[in-house]
């Protein structure tokens, strides 16, 4: 019996960049669910704490962008 390409199991594994919101990557999970013959597994990276720490960094250099540019407009006030 000959089997079709469709028919074998093919096993295909995307890594998500952290800095996608993981409401976006539950959402791609159930589109992709949703598929005939589609079947996801997600899985956490093997190397969470460099992930994590990656993102805290991304998410505190966000945090203080607005302060670091509002510096330069700050005037000096001078006290006699």
């Amino acid at each position: 019996m000959e089997e079709n390409v469709s028919d074998q199991p093919v096993l295909l594994q995307v890594e998500i960049p952290p800095e996608v919101m993981q409401q976006e990557v539950w959402n791609l999970e159930t589109q992709l669910g949703s598929l005939p013959g589609v079947t996801t597994d997600l899985q956490e990276p093997k190397d969470l704490l460099a992930m994590t720490l990656q993102r805290v960094e991304k998410e505190a250099i966000e945090f203080v962008k607005p302060f670091a540019q509002a510096i330069p407009n700050i005037q000096t006030v001078k006290r006699r």
